[in-house]
């Protein structure tokens, strides 16, 4: 396979455009054929952008406020994933819960504990915590400030303890 540039993306990927290129004819553009496209310094075609303030999001009882921005019943629709922020106030928390669902948690503000299966730890901004399948978790926020945090599960769908808090079950 003639391209090396393309030994750095996965395997599957790789074995992808091995086979694309062997049955096109497939030639990569070099970096001079890019930079030179027609186009390049027009503004990007941008129609499927949101902006958060643009979204009003959901205030749960347990002291936080839910935007979900890609996902189902969201602005940006994703078959295979739901990415949304959240701001938990001081004191408030995301509940103890479980879903099927593998998340990620990315704190991008603000200090809190989360628990984990049966470990509780400390998270501060800049970390990201992944999340497995059927293991509860919760975070609470032990800060003076809200704490802000990014994140996205797959596979997309609304996970069931959104309308549990809602409905006082949580």
């Amino acid at each position: 396979f003639p391209y090396p540039q393309f030994e750095k993306i996965p395997s599957r990927g790789v074995k992808y455009l091995k086979k694309v290129a062997e049955g096109n004819n497939f030639s990569p553009p070099s970096l001079r054929d890019v930079t030179n496209l027609p186009w390049k310094n027009e503004p990007a075609d941008l129609g499927h952008k949101i902006h958060l303030d643009d979204v009003e999001g959901t205030l749960f009882p347990a002291g936080r406020r839910t935007k979900v921005l890609v996902g189902k019943d969201s602005p940006l629709q994703a078959k295979g994933f739901v990415m949304g922020r959240v701001r938990v106030f001081p004191g408030g928390s995301i509940p103890a819960h479980e879903h099927f669902n593998e998340e990620i948690y990315h704190i991008l503000s603000g200090t809190g504990e989360m628990q984990v299966g049966g470990e509780t730890g400390e998270v501060r901004a800049g970390d990201t915590v992944y999340l497995d399948p059927d293991v509860p978790h919760t975070l609470r926020n032990t800060g003076d400030s809200d704490m802000e945090i990014l994140f996205v599960y797959s596979p997309a769908g609304v996970v069931e303890h959104w309308r549990e808090e809602l409905e006082g079950k949580r």
